[in-house]
């Protein structure tokens, strides 16, 4: 019998997560961070979210909307064998 993961209570809003809007249409929910970065002398922020696989289908180059601001979702890379997805934001 395959192990699954109920992935609901690291995405439930009341904890960890927030309510984003994928790609103009669909309701997600995402742990968000926009951790400021100081490397080489160069500083910023490197907005990043994570999401469950299954709620993101090819997302690079779509947009997510969390809060007021719309990011486009520059770059994608699976986590935790593919059930968890980290998504690289670029702010418009």
């Amino acid at each position: 019998m395959a192990f699954t993961e109920d992935l609901s209570v690291f995405f439930d809003i009341d904890g960890f997560a927030v309510a984003a809007t994928y790609n103009g249409a669909t309701a997600v929910q995402v742990i968000f961070d926009e951790a400021y970065l100081e490397n080489l002398g160069i500083a910023g922020s490197n907005p990043m979210a994570l999401g469950k696989a299954s709620d993101f289908a090819a997302p690079a180059g779509k947009t997510l909307l969390i809060g007021a601001t719309t990011y486009t979702i520059r770059n994608f890379r699976p986590l935790d064998g593919g059930a968890i997805v980290v998504l690289e934001l670029e702010k418009p």
